[in-house]
């Protein structure tokens, strides 16, 4: 095996920075995919209402079922590629400890009903925060962070792939159903 030259934290910071560019593709290919298939299927929608392809205006039966068929899968499509567009957090952290991650932010923001006293619990908080971060400035303890922000990030980037793949998988089923719901309701002479 041949080395790259790379410190074990170099590695880790060069790994955690090609996963957050990771993330932002997985984000940007999900976004436009979502932006091209709603547009797509509301325009189809607007249009085709007023057409005898709109599935309940076709006479045959069985086209009919798989024209619904299509609207069904492509509107479930939609609904995981939205899935992967939908911003991702990890499981909140119950309590202050030390911070890995940014939502760990939160463990020390005071509960929304916490209401009297809440100016100094915001700068208690913050002063926790600050000090907890003061606290991670060890190598062993940076060394730790950018392991759970390389688990987190990785997570969520595949779980993004994962959702587009599915999206773009019954994207194809829709489209296979709505062929078929052509070829049935197209009269063959």
């Amino acid at each position: 095996m041949a080395t790259t030259g790379l410190n074990q934290t170099d590695f880790k910071k060069t790994f955690l920075g090609e996963t957050r560019e990771e993330l932002a593709r997985a984000d940007a290919k999900a976004s436009i995919l979502l932006a091209a298939s709603g547009i797509t299927f509301a325009a189809l929608f607007a249009v085709g209402k007023d057409s005898r392809w709109y599935p309940g205006g076709l006479t045959d039966g069985a086209a009919r079922v798989s024209a619904w068929v299509a609207v069904g899968l492509t509107l479930l499509g939609i609904g995981f590629v939205a899935m992967a567009v939908k911003p991702r957090l990890r499981a909140q952290r119950p309590e202050p400890g030390a911070p890995h991650y940014f939502a760990d932010v939160e463990a020390y923001w005071p509960r929304w009903w916490h209401v009297l006293g809440r100016k100094k619990a915001v700068e208690a908080g913050r002063r926790d925060f600050g000090l907890a971060l003061k606290a991670m400035s060890q190598e062993s303890d940076f060394s730790e962070r950018l392991d759970d922000q390389i688990w987190a990030l990785s997570h969520i980037a595949y779980r993004k792939y994962r959702f587009v793949s599915l999206g773009i998988w019954l994207y194809g089923l829709a489209a296979a159903a709505g062929v078929v719901a052509f070829l049935l309701e197209k009269k063959w002479v």
